[in-house]
C-alpha cells in the first residue's frame, strides 16, 4: 500500500491536468459566447426587426383596401350634421387625412388598422368613434417615416382631421408616453362626454418593429360639426 500510493497520486495529478485541458477551454468558450450574445443582441434584434419589417412591406395584401371616399376639393358640412347624411367608410377605405402642419405631418386616413392599411397611412381603430361623434376616435400610424412626428405636438397645439363628410380642428389637451397595454386606453375609448381624437404611434420614434411603448396625443374638437348619431 505504501509503495502504490505515490503512483495513485501521480494518476490523480494526471487526471487533474487532463481536466484542466478539457474544462478550461469549454469554460472560456461558454463565457465568450455569453459576451458575444450580450454585446451583439441589440444588433441581432435590430436586424431581425428590419427583416420582419421588409417582409411585411414586401407584398401588402391590397385586397384589404376599399373604395376611396375622400376628395379634398369637395365641399363639406359646416353646420349641423346628421348621421343619415354620411356615407360611412368600409374597412380599407380612405375617408380623410390627418394633418399636423406644425410638425410636418400629412397622412391619408383609412378605416381600419391592418398591416396593409398602416403601410399606406394612418388607420382608425374600427371600434372607436368617427371624427365628429361624441366619444374618442383612435387613430394610429407607424412611427416611420413621418406619422411619429405627431409625438412632438404639445398641449395647446392644433391639428386637423379632414374627412369625406366634414373637416375638424383639434386642440391638444394631453400628450404622454404610455405602455402599449395601459388600461387608460380603454377608459379613453369608453368616454362619451367629449368629441376627442386619440393619435398614437410606436415609441421610441427610431424603433423598428415591435415597441412596447406608445406616444399618445389627445385632442378635443374646437371646430367642425358634431354628428347627431340619432338623426
Amino acid at each position: 500500500m505504501l509503495v502504490a500510493w505515490p503512483q495513485e497520486r501521480q494518476n490523480v495529478r494526471k487526471l487533474k491536468r487532463i481536466g484542466v485541458y478539457i474544462y478550461i477551454p469549454i469554460l472560456f468558450v461558454v463565457i465568450g459566447y455569453g459576451v458575444i450574445w450580450a454585446l451583439g443582441r441589440p444588433v441581432i434584434i435590430f436586424a431581425s426587426n428590419v427583416t420582419r419589417l421588409l417582409l411585411l412591406n414586401d407584398k401588402p395584401d391590397f385586397k384589404d383596401i376599399g373604395p376611396n371616399l375622400y376628395d379634398s376639393s369637395k365641399s363639406k358640412a359646416k353646420g349641423q350634421l346628421k348621421a343619415s347624411q354620411i356615407t360611412y367608410p368600409k374597412t380599407g377605405s380612405q375617408f380623410g387625412e390627418v394633418i399636423a402642419a406644425s410638425v410636418d405631418v400629412k397622412m391619408p386616413l383609412y378605416y381600419g388598422d391592418t398591416d396593409t392599411i398602416l403601410s399606406l397611412g394612418a388607420g382608425m381603430y374600427p371600434d372607436s368613434k368617427y371624427p365628429g361623434e361624441m366619444g374618442t376616435s383612435i387613430i394610429g400610424g407607424h412611427n416611420r417615416p413621418t406619422f411619429g412626428q405627431v409625438s412632438y405636438l404639445k398641449v395647446g397645439d392644433r391639428f386637423e382631421i379632414k374627412t369625406s363628410y366634414a373637416d375638424y380642428t383639434y386642440e391638444v389637451t394631453d400628450a404622454r408616453i404610455i405602455d402599449a397595454n395601459d388600461p387608460w386606453v380603454g377608459k379613453m375609448l369608453g368616454q362619451k362626454d367629449e368629441s376627442l381624437a386619440f393619435l398614437y404611434t410606436c415609441y421610441p420614434l427610431d424603433a423598428i418593429g415591435w415597441a412596447k411603448d406608445r406616444a399618445v396625443v389627445i385632442g378635443k374638437v374646437v371646430d367642425g360639426p358634431i354628428i347627431d348619431e340619432h338623426a
